[in-house]
């Protein structure tokens, strides 16, 4: 399990003690991968992705590291990047559902619409209690068309976190 020093209210903080942690020390994958997740959530994407490809220059079994990464190339717009990045996390820990989630989130905004739902699906299979997953599978059958298994997902979803607001 990996240590997180990630703290929403105190990016600026997190990022100057991470950076001297690293002026003494660059050789450490988890402060790399903490200050990632702080530039992240600054939306400094650029830093955030340098950060996280250190961690995995450092520790290629990290498999946070690449969902992270993962994550801002999608945000990016970079879709087969984040896919690439999704797979060698699922690779690496195959019973995470959430490397799946992010895949199939991916996969939809890509447009390849049966590989997400396949994704989404695994990742219901992988834990049955996965509000998300549902509410994730939900978008693509709304985007497909398939409305009534759109409803049927986001009501799982409401079901599982009633205070879901996206499935509501």
């Amino acid at each position: 399990m990996t240590m997180t020093i990630f703290c929403k209210t105190d990016d600026d903080y997190t990022i100057t003690e991470l950076t001297e942690h690293l002026r003494l020390s660059l050789n450490n994958a988890n402060a790399h991968y903490n200050r990632g997740l702080a530039y992240a959530n600054k939306g400094d994407y650029d830093r955030a992705i340098a950060d996280f490809t250190h961690a995995i220059e450092l520790d290629p079994n990290y498999a946070d590291a690449y969902t992270w990464r993962g994550n801002l190339y999608e945000k990016e717009g970079d879709y087969d990047r984040a896919i690439a990045d999704h797979t060698h996390a699922i690779e690496l820990d195959p019973n995470e559902a959430g490397a799946y989630t992010n895949r199939g989130i991916a996969y939809k905004k890509k447009g390849d619409y049966d590989q997400a739902v396949a994704d989404h699906t695994h990742a219901i299979e992988l834990d049955l209690n996965y509000a998300d997953a549902y509410n994730n599978r939900a978008n693509v059958y709304k985007k497909k068309g398939d409305y009534d298994r759109a409803i049927t997902d986001y009501n799982q979803a409401i079901e599982l976190d009633p205070n879901h607001a996206f499935a509501y």
